[in-house]
């Protein structure tokens, strides 16, 4: 409101820090995108960082369920959860380093994820048990953190190597929600 109180050297540095805000914002997508382009992942543009995370962890979780062998049209209850775990876990990295509200994204994200398997209400239901089941395995377990090391590991160095270790954890998740 009393912005014009401000000297100019303040008004400088505030530019100068959002710009440096806004770069690294930027090579944070550029690396993301480099990342899931490297497994044909083609998303539309978008400017808003919420839609941003929400497609990106959606369409990483689709890819790592598709490269276990299960599509979400024949998902089970555990491949739901165990889909739903990664999907918090890479929103919340997402959005983290984007920018943008984890709860917000997360819980549209798991939406997203299940869209063609039922309604937007019978998905819904699954929101609170995935987001139980993330918040007791950040508490109780290494799960989690695991999955972000090697989220983190394969959009610096998006290698065949890096994603099967995903690939593999999702594979162990599921195994051990039986």
């Amino acid at each position: 409101m009393f912005g014009f109180f401000k000297g100019t050297k303040q008004k400088d540095l505030e530019f100068f820090k959002e710009m440096m805000s806004a770069a690294a914002e930027g090579e944070q997508r550029a690396k993301i995108n480099s990342a899931i382009g490297s497994l044909g992942i083609q998303l539309e543009p978008e400017n808003d960082n919420s839609q941003y995370c929400i497609k990106v962890s959606s369409a990483l979780v689709k890819k790592i369920m598709m490269s276990h062998g299960t599509t979400i049209k024949s998902a089970e209850n555990d491949d739901i959860l165990t889909a739903g775990l990664f999907l918090f876990v890479v929103s919340n990295h997402i959005t983290r380093v984007v920018g943008a509200p984890f709860e917000e994204v997360s819980s549209i994200a798991v939406l997203d994820l299940f869209y063609d398997i039922s309604s937007p209400q019978e998905i819904a239901e699954y929101v609170n048990p995935i987001a139980n089941l993330y918040n007791d395995a950040s508490t109780n377990s290494k799960i989690p953190l695991a999955i972000g090391q090697n989220l983190v590991k394969w959009i610096e160095e998006p290698i065949h190597e890096n994603y099967t270790r995903l690939v593999e954890l999702y594979k162990l998740c599921r195994e051990n929600l039986k």
